[in-house]
């Protein structure tokens, strides 16, 4: 967060200097100590990332709803407002309106930030938020995997995958290398895994993708990104095919940990079972707002008041058994479901996140249907997606004038000779960029680092770009 200017209007100069000790030297901060000396230069600049304002001005002046609600019209839009004061309790009903209408992004009482046993949460709070303010006016970082196939069957050891991929991804973020790009690369906020975590869903398979996360989500703290945002969907290597065998037969399963029945079982029950394993050691990596109700069909990111975005999570491959790959799951119950217990869609980037690409959701005809319901229902702009381990983008058109982008990130482990499966193992760094005139999202630029000889290197441009000529127009 480096470069960032915060702007601080507060009478008081020992509460400025208790904000600057606690949050460091690394900000660059602008000091007003009255509000038309704040509002006269709030109205000729543009060129900062956080408002802090302090509610109390001595003894005398205080302000109230409107006037903060007026500030906060002429803030430019993609700065946070952040309300800190040392007389909480006496503006405790203010501050909670100001959450409720979404005014304010962050409130905290200077007192938290005196005493060293209250300290650390509120600093966590506030570098959060700011790391929110620099996705937003410096483009919003992802990070995209998909397809590593953990498993001990394979010859390269998984913990060799994870410390060279972990080491690889953070050195080109520290690096800010990006070949031909005109930003350089900052801190990523959303880590996207687009299915197939492990490659026999064995719970050592979930544990080795589970140990990499946990190492990648460290690392990035050192970066000082707070709180990444882990999303990730499953795909078809990730259910319990040993369980699968029962579904699809019935019968009892001779030596082995899970004993049913030669009786006809419930098929959700089994189902649940067979997602079992994810549940257990991935579904706690998630940072969800919402879960479907038997923890592994869907999961909503709402991320609306913070960026303007939504991210949705589908198993696509819920119906899968160990004989049968089709059909993937994804309909129109489904979608609406996720419509349902979504709070803000209106003009809030969907994005999708899904194992299957969407040449894999049926005929032509159903996979341009269900576009357009993504589109018009959920706002869906974005999909990641993985399973063909090959790396792509293609935009699929709606309609005349509107489009979904897809990414397709190939695959970031290997097979069981330690070489790539049908490509060079990879991942992709995205920037998101916010036009800040209309407030929404709209520019997407992608990067492919690719693993060959000893090192990553960035794709040639023809595999990716900014809806450029490189993308593949799909025939929809």
């Amino acid at each position: 967060m480096a470069n960032m200017t915060l702007l601080i209007c507060d009478n008081e100069t020992s509460k400025v200097e208790q904000l600057q000790t606690v949050l460091g030297e690394e900000f660059e901060y602008i000091h007003k100590k009255t509000i038309i000396e704040f509002e006269a230069y709030i109205t000729n600049n543009q060129n900062y990332h956080a408002v802090f304002l302090d509610l109390h001005f001595g003894e005398t002046f205080t302000l109230d709803l409107n006037k903060i609600i007026e500030i906060k019209r002429r803030l430019n839009p993609y700065s946070k407002f952040i309300i800190y004061t040392a007389f909480t309790i006496n503006h405790i009903d203010l501050i909670k309106n100001l959450s409720q209408m979404g005014i304010i992004d962050e409130w905290v009482d200077i007192e938290e930030l005196r005493y060293k046993d209250k300290m650390p949460s509120a600093k966590l709070r506030l570098l959060n938020c700011l790391s929110y303010a620099a996705d937003v006016k410096d483009g919003l970082w992802l990070i995209h995997l998909s397809d590593l196939h953990f498993g001990k069957q394979f010859k390269i050891r998984d913990e060799d995958i994870r410390e060279g991929l972990v080491d690889l991804i953070v050195n080109q973020i520290k690096s800010n290398i990006s070949e031909g790009a005109a930003c350089k690369i900052t801190k990523p906020s959303i880590i996207i895994t687009s299915g197939d975590l492990s490659h026999t869903s064995e719970p050592s398979d979930f544990l080795a993708y589970k140990n990499f996360h946990v190492a990648l989500i460290d690392s990035l703290k050192k970066l000082k990104v707070e709180y990444p945002i882990s999303v990730i969907a499953p795909g078809n290597h990730d259910f319990s095919w040993r369980i699968s065998i029962i579904e699809e037969n019935n019968v009892k399963e001779e030596n082995k940990k899970v004993f049913l029945t030669e009786e006809k079982v419930e098929s959700e029950y089994i189902k649940s079972l067979k997602w079992k394993p994810f549940i257990d050691n991935i579904n706690e990596l998630q940072n969800a707002t919402v879960r479907s109700k038997d923890n592994f069909t869907w999961w909503i990111f709402d991320y609306s008041k913070r960026l303007g975005i939504n991210i949705f999570s589908i198993n696509s491959s819920k119906n899968f058994t160990y004989k049968s790959s089709e059909p993937v799951f994804l309909n129109y119950s489904v979608i609406r479901e996720l419509e349902t217990n979504c709070k803000i869609i209106d003009k809030q980037l969907g994005i999708l996140v899904i194992h299957h690409p969407v040449d894999k959701w049926g005929d032509e005809k159903t996979c341009l249907e269900l576009l357009k319901y993504l589109y018009s229902k959920l706002n869906i702009r974005l999909i990641f997606s993985g399973h063909k381990h090959r790396g792509n983008i293609i935009r699929h058109k709606v309609d005349a004038n509107s489009y979904i982008l897809e990414i397709q990130t190939g695959s970031s482990g290997s097979n069981e000779k330690g070489q790539p499966i049908f490509q060079l193992p990879n991942y992709r760094i995205i920037n998101l960029k916010k036009d800040i005139t209309n407030d929404i999202w709209q520019k997407v630029e992608s990067f492919t680092f690719s693993y060959q000889d000893g090192s990553f290197i960035i794709q040639p441009k023809n595999t990716g770009g900014s809806y450029s000529e490189s993308e593949t127009i799909s025939g929809y």
